[in-house]
């Protein structure tokens, strides 16, 4: 069964290239998504957000409280690393990544 969607933006994606010569286009929506092509949308922006804004050095997730307690950029999470990595996992199962 069909599932509609009307407030999923993909601009976490924005700009990012996902396969050679392939880009999502800033203020793009998704739209009646199946339940199959939610998920799908759901784990590539996930392994997406920790791809692309992992710790540049450590490649550990970013803690995101760094501006409301003012810990600086160069904090990471460890609970947030750890979903990191099995969203790597399966972005390296689904072909999203390469070397």
């Amino acid at each position: 069964m069909p599932v509609t969607v009307t407030s999923i933006s993909v601009a976490a994606q924005a700009g990012s290239t996902t396969q050679p010569g392939t880009t999502t286009q800033p203020g793009t929506r998704q739209q009646h998504l199946s339940d199959s092509a939610l998920v799908e949308l759901t784990q590539k922006q996930t392994f997406r957000y920790f791809w692309d804004f992992a710790h540049p050095t450590s490649g550990l997730a970013r803690e995101r409280s760094n501006e409301a307690y003012n810990y600086g950029h160069e904090v990471v999470t460890i609970g947030g690393s750890g979903f990191g990595v099995m969203a790597i996992i399966v972005g390296a199962e689904r072909k999203w990544c390469w070397q």
